[in-house]
């Protein structure tokens, strides 16, 4: 079983790693078979993690033949859609990590993220004279997991030959997610973020306001009230302000980005997911 070492970082959708304010987040894994491990590790902004995976789960062999480098990506699309708050971006958004490893046992999970002890469901924040750190607990569900890759594998993400106009656009919209998670900044991962719901949505026919609203409520089950606000603010941040309005919630909405992106996030998932399934 040929294995693929990969090296991630994970981000918080409502709540992004500075200097000062740090993110750590400690990995467990069930349902995993042997098929993937996790090491947690703390680096600065935001915690490193060396996964170990089945590289032929990924699409390494026939009959996808996928290369290192579209393993990887994969396998960070995957991780990210697990979870409205998190994502896997490679480690410090500056290059893809990874190797393959030789066949051997597959190492159990490490855990070194610090001396905190959590719940599942705890989150801390820590101060000190450097500045703070949030440390939460994530529990992947490896069945959950891999089925999510299997829906990737068979939608073809990385081939652009013989499409369709709606896989194009639904291609498209993963290289908008993609790119969400190398930002550096929340305004712009809410741009790209938001364009990948767009194109997703709109992939089989272009929609405006309020159907472009209704169509993320079919896909998603979400309250069309919160899809109103995340596209009115991104038409905030898009076009120009035509009165004092606008910028009083223009404003408002800088100062709640956190959890917005969340949500964002949330939405952007369930679409991605519904038109892969």
């Amino acid at each position: 079983m040929p294995k693929l070492q990969i090296e991630a970082a994970v981000g918080f959708s409502d709540d992004f790693a500075t200097d000062d304010h740090k993110t750590r987040l400690n990995i467990l894994l069930e349902n995993c078979s042997g098929r993937l491990s996790v090491e947690n590790h703390l680096d600065s902004p935001r915690s490193r993690h060396i996964f170990m995976v089945d590289a032929t789960a990924l699409g390494y062999d026939e009959p996808y033949n996928l290369s290192e480098e579209q393993i990887v990506r994969l396998f960070l699309i995957a991780g990210s859609l697990l979870n409205s708050r998190y994502y896997l971006t490679s480690f410090q958004s500056l290059s893809l990590t990874s190797a393959f490893i030789p066949d051997e046992a597959v190492p159990d999970v490490k855990v070194n993220i610090g001396k905190h002890q959590l719940s599942m469901t705890d989150s801390v924040t820590i101060s000190d004279h450097l500045g703070t750190c949030i440390i939460s607990n994530y529990s992947i569900d490896c069945e959950k997991f891999f089925q999510i890759v299997e829906k990737l594998l068979r939608f073809q993400i990385f081939l652009i030959d013989c499409r369709s106009i709606v896989e194009l656009n639904i291609i498209e919209a993963f290289k908008s997610y993609n790119e969400a998670f190398t930002s550096t900044d929340q305004i712009a991962c809410y741009r790209s973020m938001y364009s990948a719901l767009e194109k997703a949505t709109n992939s089989d026919k272009d929609r405006k306001k309020d159907v472009f609203d209704k169509k993320v409520v079919d896909l998603t089950g979400m309250e069309q009230i919160k899809i109103n606000e995340l596209r009115k603010f991104y038409n905030r941040l898009k076009h120009p302000l035509i009165n004092l309005k606008q910028l009083a919630f223009l404003k408002s909405s800088k100062t709640n980005i956190g959890p917005m992106l969340r949500e964002l996030k949330m939405a952007t998932d369930l679409v991605l997911l519904s038109k892969i399934s």
